[in-house]
């Protein structure tokens, strides 16, 4: 287990694109709270997304975004298979 002086993956993330906000969701008037876990490359890149909690007319917005995020390589949190989780929450303002 890691101490809580350990440096954490999100910390090192550089590039966080917002998900846009998928327009039926909108007009439909839907909120929702995802939660994915991603898999960061040794070179700061996405590896792969799991989706751990999701609402179907939201995760082609959640694909878009995350695929572009990036990662410091140079963190000391980052290397190759590193896995951490986000949570992503949508609500109408």
């Amino acid at each position: 287990m890691p101490g809580k002086d350990s440096p954490k993956l999100r910390d090192a993330l550089i590039s966080p694109k917002s998900p846009e906000y998928p327009e039926l969701a909108r007009v439909m008037g839907i909120g929702a709270t995802i939660i994915i876990k991603v898999t960061v490359a040794s070179d700061g890149s996405i590896k792969h997304i799991e989706f751990l909690r999701a609402h179907p007319l939201f995760t082609s917005a959640i694909l878009e975004a995350v695929q572009n995020w990036h990662f410091d390589p140079k963190h000391p949190a980052v290397h190759d298979g590193r896995r951490t989780v986000f949570k992503l929450v949508f609500q109408l303002e």
